[in-house]
């Protein structure tokens, strides 16, 4: 994936990277952190983001089996009691975020490392067409709906 995010920045097309969902006790640590930034500034990547799970009922059932699996030693009641602070059955409605305490501390820690890398923590206020050289020949890059012209497009769309 950040071969191709390489190219649109090569390209001279401003990208940016959403780390989200930020797994608490599997993808928040220094070194998956690091990792991710490392392959995004390699990529010239000028933007990152990101957010920690937000948990449902059908997530939360998954996270179970995912914590399980990777045989992380209290997992779910460290989610349970300490960074989302539920008690089960989680209604189906329910959208549960992590708890300020926890939330602030991963994000300030992935801003600074952002910042430490030289990207900008967000993502850029203005989306418009832009101008790329592709094949020795320059082109305007246009939505190819022509409602959305001038909107943000996802690496998806080239998938």
């Amino acid at each position: 994936m950040f071969s191709v995010i390489r190219q649109f920045t090569e390209a001279g097309i401003n990208c940016g990277v959403n780390i989200d969902p930020i797994l608490p006790l599997i993808t928040d640590s220094n070194e998956e952190i690091d990792t991710i930034l490392d392959n995004c500034n390699r990529a010239g990547v000028g933007y990152v983001f990101g957010a920690p799970l937000r948990l449902r009922a059908d997530i939360w059932k998954r996270m179970q089996i995912i914590l399980k699996l990777l045989d992380v030693n209290d997992g779910i009641e460290v989610y349970k009691k300490r960074i989302y602070q539920f008690t089960e059955p989680l209604k189906q409605s329910y959208n549960i975020a992590a708890n300020e305490s926890y939330s602030s501390k991963v994000l300030q820690n992935l801003e600074n490392k952002v910042l430490e890398r030289g990207m900008v923590f967000d993502f850029p206020d203005f989306i418009g067409v832009s101008r790329i050289k592709a094949r020795n020949n320059y082109h305007h890059y246009t939505n190819k709906n022509k409602n959305n012209k001038g909107q943000q497009i996802t690496l998806m769309t080239y998938m």
